[in-house]
């Protein structure tokens, strides 16, 4: 079975209000990337300031919300219902849509069964925080 991935790139300053719109697509809750914030988020959460190169590399200037839809349910519906709300909003997005086999999810989705729950990624565990 199919799980498709859905990944909308919002400005960061839109990352609130688009996350919050696209919670309502899905029941099991959403993945966000938002770097903006990383350096001084890993010095106030961690109190470390060496941070992996490949995490400091992130674009800054985009946010991306990934969700994931249920093989049984509508991407297309996900999808026409996030373009409507976002231009109701004048939340400038991108959406991308990515399918992805149930044994192998999707980008983030890898070992979460497909269950994602809303983070941020200055809130890293230090297991992915070179110290």
């Amino acid at each position: 079975m199919e799980w498709t991935q859905i990944t909308i790139n919002v400005k960061p300053a839109d990352v609130d209000l688009a996350g919050d719109i696209a919670n309502m697509t899905v029941p099991y809750g959403i993945y966000i990337e938002d770097y903006t914030d990383l350096e001084q988020g890993v010095r106030d959460i961690a109190h470390i300031d060496l941070i992996d190169e490949d995490l400091l590399a992130k674009d800054r200037d985009i946010a991306k919300i990934h969700i994931y839809i249920d093989p049984e349910d509508s991407p297309a519906e996900a999808i026409a219902f996030l373009t409507e709300r976002y231009d109701a909003e004048g939340i400038e997005h991108t959406i991308e849509e990515e399918k992805c086999e149930e044994e192998e999810p999707c980008g983030q989705c890898k070992g979460r069964g497909g269950v994602i729950l809303q983070e941020r990624h200055h809130t890293l565990p230090y297991s992915t925080i070179k110290v």
